[in-house]
């Protein structure tokens, strides 16, 4: 079963993710722990640009793109993984 690791404290901060646009936590698919970087496309377009305009590569690992950075379109979104 793929899910997401939250932090204990997750519900103390998770109202303000959707205005962030990202969230870096961890997920367990198929069995494996792994860092996860989600993303709105507003964000990730805006940290791709602000790294190519200080003349630096973007660079974040296992991205994942949802409409809204909440809750319910994390957890959608690694259940979507099958092994």
């Amino acid at each position: 079963m793929n899910y997401v690791k939250y932090p204990e404290d997750f519900d103390d901060y998770a109202w303000e993710l959707s205005s962030k646009g990202c969230f870096e936590v961890q997920a367990v698919v198929d069995g494996e722990t792994i860092n996860v970087n989600f993303y709105d496309k507003y964000r990730l377009q805006q940290d791709t640009e602000l790294s190519e305009e200080l003349g630096e590569n973007f660079l974040a690992e296992n991205i994942i793109v949802v409409d809204v950075v909440d809750r319910e379109r994390m957890d959608a979104a690694i259940k979507s993984f099958h092994p």
